[in-house]
């Protein structure tokens, strides 16, 4: 039961990594799975996904770091210039109304 648990558990944070979410999949599964309580299985997932989503958040930003540092200064502006011109058009885009 407990290898069925924990390769479960790895086929969620596949999907949370993929999909987001995660406690519509991970509430059950640690209710029938493994065999907590509904209460118990309801705070053990915000925990799961809290420690999974901090853990992701640092390691992106110090990959992120990392990797803007090698890149010269020039691009970096340039690209988060045109990053806020196409995420601007989108803002307008939806905006307008239908049709023009």
């Amino acid at each position: 039961m407990l290898a069925l648990t924990l390769a479960t558990a790895v086929l969620i944070g596949l999907a949370l990594g993929v999909l987001g979410g995660g406690s519509i999949l991970t509430v059950p599964i640690l209710v029938y799975l493994a065999g907590l309580d509904v209460k118990q299985a309801i705070a053990t997932s915000l925990f799961a996904i809290g420690v999974t989503s901090a853990a992701a958040a640092i390691t992106g930003s110090l990959a992120g770091g990392r990797l803007a540092g090698r890149i010269p200064e020039q691009l970096l502006r340039k690209g988060f210039g045109w990053l806020g011109i196409v995420m601007g058009g989108f803002v307008l885009a939806q905006q307008l109304p239908a049709g023009v």
